[in-house]
């Protein structure tokens, strides 16, 4: 049998595969056993679940079974991504022709941690990190951070000029560094990324295609967050909503453009003294609340030969209700610096507070009837309802009403008087009153860093 294809079954043999599974899914009762809906509609019992392939999955029906191919279209796939996102992840990745390790039920290896109660949950691999996990997507290597508890968001790190924003973080254990308590107020999974920079080679003027979502970067993310999702068995991550930082050429042309590209993805995002926002605005991306955070004297724009600067964006934009933020650093220049980043950081984690979905709390346990001597039979034949799931968290919407207007020059404010109100030349939109008076303080030029931790011994 290939390692990348099921084949059809001839028509005898799926006959007796076919039989055979009625009669061990009649007859065996698997305790932790990993069910999913057919194309049928009838939900089918695996012991376990290896890998999936491009043609469908091999699975056992039950433990120290023969492996059986299923083929994917003998599965409802619109259940699937509901049932076990884990298994519907390795399917969107099997269809770019990759084999992919699930090892569910029969197949966890021995002394898996369990999660939450539930078994055979694997936990992450040892990476090249310690802490982190690492998978490659279209010849980029993502490396995943996950916090303490269950994941409620993905922060996606993009920084710098070129392709290795991993190094910024290298050191950085959970809990730990500058982005560690917010990580775990919120429960972010930390994202980042590097591939292929040469300082031999690296050419300043040329932008690479990874900044732009619709070309290169954006389906290269979404994959590796389903390969992710496989390789720590933790399907929470695949569709969680993602935050964005984003810095310098790459990174913050990433953070626009990912934003413009997968809008209903996004919670929130920055983009500091970057370039390259060419993508327009949709009424959606308009929605999504982003901070172009720039120098007052920036000009690497003019040597990176990109005219989409955040001046130009909001000059040209204006006239949408869009939910973003113009932020001109008084006397700031092209240089990311502490400042820039401090405030940026500090804008991003209000921005995730309004967007973040609420924590999706347990189901209250069925009552329990009080009712004895109910007919065994009857209860028997009673064919258990489904019960109802939850609807996935969905990301909080921003109220305009509540924000304000700043006059990007002078650093002026003033509260909205409708949501419907548009800011006019020179002035742009602020979501909250705390924003507005970091934004106040960032442009005038009295924003302030925070004093330095004490070191040890002080």
């Amino acid at each position: 049998m290939s390692a990348d294809n099921i084949p059809l079954l001839p028509s005898r043999s799926r006959f007796s595969c076919l039989l055979s599974v009625a009669v061990l899914l009649l007859f065996s009762h698997l305790t932790d056993a990993i069910t999913l809906t057919g194309a049928n509609g009838r939900k089918v019992n695996f012991a376990g679940i290896k890998e999936a392939r491009k043609g469908g999955i091999m699975v056992q029906m039950e433990p120290d079974g023969d492996l059986i191919p299923i083929r994917w279209e003998k599965l409802d796939l619109t259940a699937l991504k509901d049932e076990n996102a884990l298994v519907y992840a390795a399917y969107e990745l099997t269809r770019e022709g990759k084999t992919i390790d699930i090892n569910l039920g029969t197949f966890a290896p021995e002394g898996m941690e369990h999660a939450e109660g539930k078994p055979n949950t694997p936990v992450a691999p040892k990476g090249r990190w310690p802490g982190w996990a690492d998978v490659r997507a279209g010849g980029v290597q993502f490396l995943l951070q996950m916090p303490l508890g269950k994941p409620r968001g993905i922060l996606l790190i993009a920084k710098g000029d070129d392709g290795n924003c991993f190094r910024f973080l290298m050191g950085h254990q959970n809990g730990s560094g500058i982005w560690g308590e917010f990580q775990n107020k919120y429960q972010l999974a930390l994202l980042c990324y590097e591939y292929g920079y040469d300082e031999a080679t690296f050419e300043i003027e040329k932008m690479d295609d990874f900044g732009f979502a619709d070309k290169r970067s954006g389906e290269q993310i979404l994959n590796a967050i389903n390969q992710l999702a496989v390789k720590i068995g933790n399907p929470d991550i695949v569709d969680l909503p993602i935050a964005i930082y984003g810095t310098d050429r790459v990174g913050a042309a990433l953070s626009y453009s990912f934003t413009q590209w997968k809008p209903e993805r996004v919670m929130a995002g920055v983009a500091v003294k970057g370039a390259f926002f060419e993508a327009d605005p949709t009424e959606a991306s308009a929605k999504v609340p982003m901070v172009l955070a720039w120098g007052q004297y920036c000009n690497k724009h003019e040597i990176w030969k990109s005219e989409d600067v955040p001046k130009k964006v909001f000059e040209d934009h204006n006239s949408m209700p869009l939910n973003w933020t113009n932020a001109m650093e008084y006397r700031g220049r092209s240089e990311i610096d502490h400042l820039s980043e401090h405030f940026a950081r500090e804008v991003l984690k209000e921005l995730i507070e309004l967007r973040i979905p609420d924590k999706v709390s347990d189901p209250p346990p069925e009552p329990k009837s009080d009712e004895e001597g109910d007919d065994k039979k009857k209860e028997e034949d009673k064919k258990p309802e489904e019960p109802e799931k939850p609807e996935p968290p969905k990301i909080k919407e921003i109220d305009r009403s509540k924000g304000y207007i700043g006059v990007v020059k002078t650093g002026e404010t003033r509260k909205v008087e409708s949501a419907d109100e548009l800011p006019g030349p020179g002035e742009t939109f602020i979501p909250t009153l705390k924003i507005s008076q970091m934004w106040r303080d960032y442009v005038k030029g009295e924003f302030e860093l925070p004093p330095p931790p004490p070191q040890p011994g002080q």
